[in-house]
């Protein structure tokens, strides 16, 4: 079966409502973190605007205003939807966060509206309350991708669960042109189509084609300007990032962690990407086993959150110039929607609401002031 809720003007209205409460919320939460990081350390040089433009930023910034040939063989990591839509609204800092806020608004709202018909409207709110204040929940609002291939991911799960399999083919599509990790969408839809359809196989399977459409599209065009249609797999060796077994990453990150002190800087982002990638593995797991699992014909959306944490194991750092095999990890968990579906089934009990959003909160101030003042966070 699937969820039979019917898709009416008042619910998208209500999610609307909802997730519009939340971003503003999230938006003055930033706000008045990055105004209290002017008081110390010397304040923000750059100045509260100039403040965010850090790390990711500066290469999305780069390719939205000179293209790729320009920036050089490793832009070719960075994937083309958002800094192209940055550069229809002119290119700059600014045109990054304002499309990165829209999208961010944009999966408020469709996350709403998949938990909601999953679940019920209350699970649905604290999962919108639990994305914004996870501890790395910040970068929703700063000038990266993340917010953007959130919104494209829920929404092509959400066309899945309807089976209106080309418009989740399409959102897939666009998914795949703004992270190479959109081709992940082909495993829960195609799960999805299956358990509905099993062997009947009909012409709307030719949807399950669209996946792959946006990173094609992309290597097409880096096989045109740079002449190596796989440019971003090759580009990634700059950032250290290859195929690795997943215990391998495991293991290399507990070793980091054990031979440094654990309250240093590497100490503590080894500790933080690590308790990430278990966090987000216990919360999928418990979304197929345990008190707070799904049904079994809701299964395609943790089969998603499975591919993209094994995807988080199985891609790290392996320099070992670097010492963080894991990197990135506290970011990439914001992509991992299905834990918070779970973690919002979960805190129905007041004490676990009431300490997550205690905890996250303040931890997110942390790292937020940490990330203004230049400091690198995931």
């Amino acid at each position: 079966m699937i969820t039979t809720e019917p898709t009416t003007s008042h619910g998208w209205r209500r999610a609307l409502t909802t997730a519009l409460g939340v971003w503003v919320v999230a938006q003055v939460a930033h706000l008045v973190i990055a105004e209290l990081a002017t008081l110390h350390l010397g304040g923000l040089p750059g100045g509260l605007l100039n403040s965010w433009y850090q790390w990711d930023t500066i290469w999305f910034t780069r390719i939205a205003e000179h293209g790729y040939p320009a920036t050089g063989d490793r832009s070719a990591a960075f994937f083309p939807l958002y800094p192209l839509l940055m550069a229809a609204l002119g290119g700059g800092l600014v045109a990054g966060l304002v499309v990165a806020n829209l999208a961010f608004l944009a999966a408020l709202v469709l996350l709403f509206r998949l938990v909601e018909s999953e679940c019920d409207r209350p699970t649905a709110e604290r999962a919108l309350w639990y994305l914004v204040a996870f501890p790395t929940g910040f970068f929703l609002g700063a000038a990266y991708n993340t917010a953007l291939f959130l919104a494209l991911t829920v929404g092509s799960v959400y066309a899945m669960r309807r089976q209106r399999w080309w418009l989740a083919g399409l959102l897939a599509a666009l998914a795949g042109a703004t992270r190479s990790s959109g081709l992940l969408l082909a495993v829960p839809m195609a799960y999805e189509y299956a358990r509905v359809h099993g062997r009947r196989i009909r012409p709307d399977v030719l949807a399950l084609a669209l996946v792959p459409a946006g990173v094609l599209g992309f290597m097409a065009y880096t096989w045109r300007v740079l002449g190596d249609p796989l440019a971003f797999v090759h580009a990634q060796r700059h950032w250290y990032r290859q195929l690795d077994w997943p215990w391998s990453a495991l293991g290399r990150q507990v070793a980091m962690i054990a031979r440094h002190r654990l309250f240093s800087d590497t100490g503590l982002h080894n500790l933080m990407d690590l308790a990430a990638v278990l966090l987000a593995a216990a919360l999928v797991t418990l979304a197929f086993v345990g008190p707070w699992r799904v049904r079994r014909d809701q299964w395609a959306i943790p089969v998603y959150g499975a591919v993209l944490v094994l995807f988080m194991l199985i891609f790290p750092n392996t320099s070992s110039q670097t010492p963080y095999p894991l990197q990135s990890s506290a970011r990439f968990f914001l992509e991992v929607f299905p834990a918070f579906l779970v973690l919002a089934r979960i805190g129905a009990r007041p004490m676990v609401d009431r300490a997550y959003l205690v905890i996250a909160v303040g931890a997110q101030a942390v790292l937020l002031d940490f990330f203004l003042h230049g400091g690198w966070v995931a």
